[in-house]
């Protein structure tokens, strides 16, 4: 976790897709209901100067209210406006609870590493 910034809970499992250990904001159980969270990169910021359509990939399963709660991808250029990502396994946000009309995330359950 040393090269992250993060509220509340965040923590590491040995529940990994690769390696040993997985990034997760409940690492002691379910998670807290209306919990606004969030953890961002703060060292080893990437740099995409002069670089033609770079892409992230990452492994990702989850548990997480349907139609209610929301987990983000998001970039920044400053660190202050965020952009919301879309990617294989995103949602268009409903509106209702922390989902934000309009905006892709990830909600629902996955079990299984993708």
């Amino acid at each position: 976790m040393t090269f992250w910034s993060t509220d509340d809970n965040w923590g590491t499992v040995l529940d990994a897709a690769e390696g040993m250990y997985s990034i997760t904001d409940s690492p002691i159980g379910e998670y807290i209901g209306d919990w606004d969270t969030s953890i961002t990169q703060l060292i080893n910021s990437l740099n995409f100067t002069g670089m033609v359509n770079p892409y992230v990939t990452f492994k990702s399963k989850w548990d997480i209210e349907e139609n209610n709660d929301f987990v983000q991808f998001q970039v920044s250029t400053d660190g202050i406006s965020w952009t919301s990502l879309s990617g294989n396994y995103t949602i268009i946000g409903s509106g209702q609870g922390g989902q934000i009309s309009g905006e892709p995330g990830y909600d629902g359950y996955q079990v299984e590493w993708v």
